[in-house]
């Protein structure tokens, strides 16, 4: 059986190694400037969000799109088998 945890850690890994890359392969026309993570674990003490972020890749951002920052959140649901 495959460990979906360490699966999850490379994505995660290429993402956040990857940032503007991973932005101007998904999201062409936005141009972001700087970024920092939000940590997962923050999040996660609030009741709402706990059930969603179980088993999911899931990065919250804080980035400059056009000058301005913007709070997103990328989640990304991958197989990690066929």
């Amino acid at each position: 059986m495959i460990n979906p945890k360490s699966h999850d850690s490379l994505f995660k890994w290429l993402i956040t190694a990857f940032t503007t890359d991973f932005f101007k392969h998904y999201f062409p026309d936005i141009r972001i400037g700087q970024y920092t993570f939000i940590d997962k674990e923050f999040l996660s003490k609030y009741e709402n969000l706990r059930e969603s972020l179980k088993g999911d890749l899931f990065l919250v951002m804080e980035v400059e799109i056009d000058g301005h920052l913007r709070e997103i959140v990328i989640q990304i649901e991958h197989q990690s088998e066929k």
